[in-house]
């Protein structure tokens, strides 16, 4: 298990008000982690025939497998100094909004193009943006291109590549069983990396936590849609209207 997601670069980097996709880390990721369980390995439902008998790379590539075959996911939770988040991330696109401390900014990718809204707090304090430039861009939806810093970060961000980040797990790895708002789970840690909560019915992940406190809980149904805002306007409409055009 990866102690780094996509949810925290990305909303690291949104924040930030600059985005990237340079992203290490120290695990051996060499195998293919979405692919589903072969018959030659146990899944979580035959491994669970026996209570004692567990195998916690099992459960997570069911889980792996679950989650990358939804069409999408909510997740809300914390990472590092991003205190809020809410997206629904689905392969049609992401929709939702990060925050920190009194900073919020909602995020829309749809369609190639990338939205994000703010106040001027925001394009202050994280972008750097002029003074005389807050009033044309604070609390309006801004269309950027998806390669733009603001959003670039996302560009991987759909349930398979969500999935692909659980990764390989280490020999240090248990599970156990356990409960989850009332219904029966399995839950995977991997020390020095965190936790994993799996549904024991649906297989899909419940909840990832980060040993460094970051909490992350998955819903699936109540994914909201990502509909391109009606009234963004472009950087270079910005522009213009700044010049008195």
């Amino acid at each position: 298990m990866k102690r780094t997601t996509l949810v925290t670069v990305c909303a690291a980097a949104l924040m930030a008000g600059c985005g990237s996709n340079d992203q290490s880390d120290t695990r051996d990721d060499t195998a293919d982690s979405t692919q589903a369980p072969t018959s030659e390995s146990p899944t979580a439902s035959e491994s669970a025939t026996a209570e004692d008998n567990l195998d916690p790379q099992a459960v997570a590539e069911d889980a792996i497998a679950a989650l990358g075959a939804e069409d999408g996911f909510r997740v809300r939770g914390n990472v590092e100094e991003v205190e809020g988040i809410d997206l629904s991330v689905s392969d049609a696109g992401i929709a939702g909004s990060l925050a920190n401390e009194e900073l919020t900014v909602d995020v829309v990718l749809v369609g190639g193009d990338g939205y994000v809204r703010a106040k001027a707090e925001f394009w202050r304090e994280q972008a750097g943006v002029p003074e005389q430039t807050l009033s044309v861009v604070a609390d309006r939806w801004l269309q950027v291109p998806a390669d733009n810093s603001l959003v670039s970060g996302f560009d991987d961000f759909t349930p398979e590549g969500f999935a692909d980040e659980i990764g390989e797990l280490s020999d240090a790895a248990t599970v156990e069983e356990s409960e989850f708002d009332g219904d029966p789970v399995y839950v995977v840690t991997d020390p020095g990396y965190g936790a994993m909560t799996v549904g024991q019915d649906s297989q899909l992940p419940l909840m990832v936590v980060g040993d460094d406190g970051q909490e992350l809980r998955l819903t699936y149904d109540d994914v909201q849609p990502a509909t391109a805002p009606s009234n963004a306007r472009t950087l270079e409409q910005i522009q213009q209207e700044l010049q008195g055009g």
